[in-house]
Order: C-alpha cells, then structure tokens, then sequence
C-alpha cells in the first residue's frame, strides 16, 4: 500500500504541475494589427494571459452585445478555467440598423460573420495544441490491477533524451502554430472586410442605377407613346418605330436585371453578417474618402510586417523548423517495467514469481542514417519555405502597384465618363431649349437625346464606383482594411437628388386656358397635349362657365379623360370682379353647385380637380371703394364654406399687392390667409431677381398657415421682344430664373403661365390680336 500512496502523490504533483504549465502561450512577438478590444483580448488569450484577455473579452461585449466572437472567446476561456458562464448565456435579439452605413457593416462583419468566428476557434485549437505539448513531458506511468488473482503492474517509459529537448522542438512547432492561427484570422478578416465594402459598393451603384433607369423607363415609355401614334399615322417609318422599341425595351429590361442585381447583394450582405438571405437593407449614402499615400514604398514597407499573409508564410518556417528540431532528439526509447505477481498478463512468460523488474530498449537498426535523411528533407523543406516567405512579399508589392495603377486608370476614366456626360446633357438641353413647335417629332427628338445623357450618366456612375473599389484595393492590398476606410456623405447622392429636384421642378408649371376651342378638335386636342408636354406644363385651369358644361358636358369629360391619362390636373376656372358686389354674391354658389354636379355625374376620371376663382380686384377701385376690401373678405369666406361643403380643393388668384392693402389692424393679405390657402399671385414680373423681395411677404404668410403658392407670369409678346433675342427665349430665361430665385421656398409651388393662347404665340412667333374685352365670360 505504502507503494500506491507513492505513486498517487507522484501523480497527483504531475497533476498540479499541468495545471500550473496550462496558463501558456505565444512567448515571441507576433505580428497583429488590430486595436479593438476584442483584438487586445485575442493577443492576451494567445499569450495564455486569460485575466486580461477575459477582461478585455468583456470590454468588447460591452461595446457591443452582438459580437459572436467575443461570445465565443469568454466561453473557451471559461471552459479553461472550470467556469463555462459564458458558453451559458443566451445571445440578445438583434435587428440590422436602418439606413445600414458602411461602418456598420464593417463591424457586423467583424463581429458575426461565421468565417470569423471559425478564425477564432481556430486560434483556440491552436492554443489547446500548445497546452498540450507543454504538458507532454516525463515519464508515462501506468498502474494496473487485477482483482483475480491479486497483483500490480507498474510501467515507466520514457526516451532517453527527448525529456529534455524533444518537448522543446514541440513546444515550438506548437507556439508557431498558434501564430499561423493568429495570422490565418488576420489574413480572414481583411478578405472578409474587402469583401463587404466590395458588396456595399455594389448595392449603392445598383441603388443609383435604379434611380437613372426609373427616370430612362419614364422617358422611354413617352417616347414609345409618341412613336406609336407617329407610327400608325404613318409619319413614321416601322423600321423607325421598330429602332424606338428596341432601345425601350433595353431600358426596360436593364431595369429588370437591375432589380435581380439588387436582390443577389442583398443576400450577399446578409451573409456576410450571418443574417437570412431575405433581411431587408436600406443602405446609407456614403462614399469612400480615401487616397493613396503619397509614398507608397514607404508605407508599404512600414505595414507589410504585419499582414496576415507574411505573417502566416513566417509562421510555416517556424512550425518547419520546429519539426525538423524535433527529429534529432528522436532517439532510442527505453522501456522499465515493474511487476508483482506471477498471475498478471503483462508479467507473464517474462519475468519469475514474486516481484521483479526488466528493462528494454527499441530503436531502428539503422537510426544514424535515417535520422540523417530525414535531417536532410526537413531543410529542404524550410529552405523552400523561406524562399516562400520572400516571394508571398514581392506578391504582396506588386499586388500594391497593381491596385494603384488601377485606382490612376480608375479616376482617369471617370473624367472621361464625366465629360462625355455633360455633352449629352448639353445636347438634350440645346435640344429642348430650341424646340418651337413642341410636336411630336421634335418631342421625339428631345426623348431620345435626354435618353442618351442618361445612358452616358451610368456610364459614369459605373466609372465613379469603379474609383471606389479600387481605392478599397490599395488599402486591401496593404491589409489596411478595414481600419484605413473612412466614409463621408456620398457627393454623387447629392448629384442625383440634384437631378431629380431639377426634374421635379422644372416640370411643376401650370398653365391659365381662357379660350378651350380645342375641346370639341381632336387635332387640336393632340396638339395641345403635345404642346404641354414640351413645355413641362402640369396644371391647367381651364375656363368652364356653369352654363357651357350644363348645356355641352362631353367635350369636357372627354378632354378630362384624356388629361388625367397623361397625367395633367385639370382646375374648373371661372370668376368675375363683379361676383363681389351686391347682387352677385350668389353666383360663386351657383358656380360651385355645377362643378359640384358635374363632378358627381361623371366617372372618377371625367371629374375636376379643384375649382380655380379669379376674381380679381384692382388698385383703382380699392381706392375709390374701401368697403370693396370688406366686401372681397366676405365673398371669399362664403366660397370656402362652399368648397368644405362639397370637399373640393379651393385655389384663389389675388395681386401681388393685397399685403399692402390694410384692413383695420390686418393686412388684406392676412385676412385671406387660412391653413392649407391655395393662391397664384398676379405678379407678373419682368425681373427675376426681383421676385423673391417682392413675394417674400406671401411667401412667409403661406409658409406658415402651410399653404402654396403659384407664380403668375404674363406670355405677353409685347412684353419679351428684343432686339437681340426672340421672345421664346427671352420668356423661357425668365421662367428658369424665377422658377431658380424661388424652388427652395417650402411654399412655392411653381410657375403659371398666363395664358394658353398667348403661350402659344410666343412660342410660334406669330402675331396675336387680343384684347382684355376678348375674354370669354359668363
């Protein structure tokens, strides 16, 4: 007994000597980029510092309770240290942010991707590799027993030398695979953080693409409108009509693939964070805000020490030299054995009765020799490794001067793409900015050219994100990802947001219609309609007497049809200065009553939109007439009861001058006032620059009672000829500017242009008899 007791306290001292070798590590400097707390934590459990890696295991799961990895390294701490705590937890819900920034993404990458937390288990295989080797040393005792009959077994085995240097060599292949390990996350974790800006940079261009396309499929299905009416008039040839629908149907088609496209980064990007392919993304507009550095050779040579692919190949020098070490001192091993006791299996036919002890020796006959070749294989094996090493660096340079040179080509071909751009943009402009008659060829002509500026805007779109991977390949090829990427708001979202707000604008024009003598003339209906489109007009407010749509109702349900397919929003326009004095307060109510019941007879495409009342006051008769202010206030008042009544949109002409018109302690200006007021003011200006002084009175009242307001412009001719340019430009120059002074007011709805038929005479150049008298009336 008193022999057991020995060799359980024998055992037991080895025991704790393990546990004591067990808090082991990487003993030489290894290469880690990386400042997070996780990084700092990872390093520590590398060098078998588990206090410290424990802490700072916890400091990056406060930073953030959905990093994985994090998760996973305080488990395989806790499993080391007899606490499994945090194996036990359960992880917290997590939901993508939205809009989704390409900083965040980086991040989840980091912290959930599952390539990732492989990376770190692997490190934590590694690790358990190193304990093991340092615990592999002395000798292997074995007590065995038998219960029938009685006996001890006692064996210890050791090798003569490898006590003593062969644990070392182990020790040392072991140390040099956890740096690999180290290196291979590393090495990981800069192709996964490529990858996600690669994936980000691709959803922003789909998500561009897709605006362009949706503008390039709204002019296309225009173009194709006008194509088939020229077609089956047979003003165009089919072979014509056939070239239209091919380049439509492309943008079409372009805009489904487009869609695909979207859905296949999508899922790619919830991959890569170790979400389900369908998780829904909104991405936040940023760009890449990086250069190259000026010395490339010099940076390169200050951070090629510590990629993971150099560091990686070094490591497999070291694991190489470890083994080759390690086979010198495998040397003859000799064999002790103890026995008690004849009856035992191990002692049988080997040794005499009663207690007895042997020794035997096992080696290769020829060890010298063998040794020597092996010796041999081994160096040439770390002297190819080595030459690895040097080539995995002369790679990694030439990868560098590969990703610069095609971050140079990258931005060269962007200035082309650009330039190219703005010609197209120039031609589409001259185009539109020329056309006189606004028929349908020249419509067509202005289509296809504001087509081709798109098509020469994603030619340029691709150029500029082609920039942004490339700048991402510098930094990628340097293992500077993702720590070197910074974002700022994406300049060409602005761009675009610009483009479209332009669009917006430019088309937001109303137009007053006195004389509707194309309501009952097809021709001249369709080239009304033409004429709007060319001009960018939106809203009409058309004349309707209560007694024309009473007795002849059908040209104008027909005329609604057809503008509300297109679609124009079409306001019954009607009123009289008269309609305010006494005796004819009744006939606004009248007007409404046959809006009201036309609206209700018709279908919903053969209805009003609103009513427009132009009852117009003059300085004169202010002046001569106070109570006419008075009596103004009362009128309209009635009118709005009326349009609440029947729920119908109320829009008021009044004068740029009602806010210098005081009544009682108000202006009249803010005696008209009431939230939601609709209003075109008369202004009427002939300088632009001008305009936003003289409006900023109406302007601030309608903001603030959240109203809108159009901008009345006179299409006099009289008023636009010079004799330097004609007056369709000199009209439209106006237009722009005034529609520029005033597009960023929250109120300012747009420009409206008085009125068709003097439009229209500018526009032809022709001359134009028309007196006020001439108005058509109740």
């Amino acid at each position: 007994m008193r022999g057991v007791r020995h060799l359980l306290v024998i055992g037991w001292g080895l025991w704790l000597a393990g546990l004591g070798c067990a808090a082991v590590g990487v003993t030489y400097d290894v290469p880690f980029p990386g400042t997070e707390p996780f990084d700092r934590a990872l390093m520590a459990y590398a060098r078998g510092d588990l206090a410290v890696a424990k802490q700072e295991g916890r400091a990056a799961l406060e930073r953030d309770p959905h990093d994985l990895r994090a998760h996973d390294l305080l488990c395989a701490i806790g499993l080391e240290t007899g606490s499994d705590e945090s194996c036990r937890r359960a992880h917290e819900l997590f939901a993508v942010p939205d809009p989704l920034s390409p900083e965040t993404l980086l991040r989840l990458v980091m912290h959930r991707n599952p390539q990732m937390r492989q990376a770190v288990l692997e490190v934590v295989a590694a690790r358990a590799q190193l304990r093991e080797a340092q615990v592999s040393y002395g000798p292997e005792l074995m007590v065995l027993t038998r219960f029938h009959p009685a006996g001890v077994f006692a064996r210890l085995i050791q090798s003569m030398l490898s006590g003593l240097f062969e644990r070392e060599a182990l020790m040392d292949q072991a140390e040099a695979h956890l740096a690999r390990a180290l290196g291979s996350y590393a090495q990981r974790r800069a192709e996964l953080s490529g990858r996600a800006a690669d994936a980000y940079i691709a959803r922003r261009e789909s998500d561009v693409h897709l605006r362009w396309l949706a503008e390039a499929k709204t002019v296309g299905d225009e173009l194709e409108r006008i194509a088939t009416i020229l077609s089956a008039d047979g003003v165009l040839s089919k072979a014509e009509h056939q070239d239209i629908q091919t380049e439509v149907s492309k943008v079409r088609r372009d805009l489904a693939l487009l869609h695909g496209r979207v859905t296949t980064t999508s899922a790619e990007l919830a991959r890569l964070i170790g979400m389900p392919d369908d998780s829904p993304f909104m991405m936040a507009a940023k760009s890449v805000a990086v250069e190259p550095p000026e010395e490339v050779r010099a940076f390169f040579d200050a951070v090629a020490v510590r990629h993971p692919r150099l560091v990686a190949a070094q490591a497999r020098v070291r694991e190489a030299d470890a083994r080759k070490n390690r086979l010198l001192w495998a040397l003859p091993r000799l064999d002790l054995r103890g026995t008690y006791g004849s009856s035992t299996e191990e002692g049988r036919g080997d040794f005499l009765e009663g207690f007895s002890i042997g020794l035997r020796v096992r080696t290769p006959l020829l060890i010298w020799p063998l040794q020597h070749a092996r010796s041999d294989r081994e160096e040439a094996f770390l002297r190819i490794l080595e030459r690895e090493v040097e080539r995995v660096r002369h790679d990694l340079w030439v990868e560098v001067i590969v990703a610069v040179q095609g971050l140079q080509d990258a931005q060269q071909e962007l200035q082309l793409a650009r330039q190219e751009a703005r010609a197209h943009y120039r031609a589409w402009q001259s185009l539109a900015a020329k056309d006189q008659l606004g028929v349908a060829r020249d419509r067509m002509a202005i289509l296809r050219a504001k087509l081709a500026w798109i098509a020469a805007e994603r030619r340029a779109v691709e150029r500029y994100f082609a920039v942004q991977r490339a700048q991402v390949r510098v930094y990628a090829a340097m293992d500077e990802v993702p720590g070197a990427l910074t974002f700022v708001a994406d300049p060409l979202e602005s761009y675009v947001q610009e483009v479209a707000a332009s669009g917006a604008r430019s088309s937001s024009r109303a137009l007053w219609v006195w004389r509707p003598d194309f309501l009952g003339d097809a021709r001249e209906r369709a080239f009304f309609f033409e004429f709007l489109r060319a001009r960018n007009v939106k809203t009409l407010f058309l004349f309707a007497s209560r007694e024309r749509i009473h007795a002849h109702p059908a040209p104008f349900r027909t005329f609604l049809r057809f503008a509300h397919a297109r679609g124009f929003e079409v306001q019954a326009l009607n009123g009289e200065p008269t309609w305010i004095l006494p005796g004819h307060e009744a006939k606004v109510i009248e007007f409404f009553e046959a809006i009201d019941r036309f609206n209700r007879e018709g279908t919903a495409d053969e209805r009003f939109d609103a009513v427009h009342l132009d009852v117009e006051i003059t300085r004169r008769e202010l002046r001569s007439r106070p109570e006419i202010g008075a009596r103004f206030v009362a009128w309209l008042e009635r009118a709005d009861r009326e349009a609440r009544r029947r729920a119908m949109r109320l829009v008021l002409d009044i004068p740029a001058w009602f806010d210098d018109v005081r009544i009682g302690s108000e202006t009249l200006l803010d005696r008209i006032v009431r939230p939601e007021r609709a209003v075109a003011v008369m202004a009427y200006l002939k300088n632009p620059s001008r305009a936003r002084r003289a409006l900023d009175t109406e302007l601030k009242a309608l903001e603030r009672a959240k109203g809108t307001l159009w901008v009345g412009v006179s299409a006099d001719p009289a008023h636009l000829r010079t004799s330097i340019e004609r007056g369709d430009v000199v009209f439209e120059k106006r237009v722009r500017e005034l529609e520029q002074e005033l597009h960023d007011h929250p109120a300012f709805k747009g420009i409206a242009i008085h009125d068709y038929d003097r439009y229209r005479a500018v526009i032809l150049s022709t001359p134009l008899k028309l007196s006020m008298t001439e108005l058509p009336s109740e």
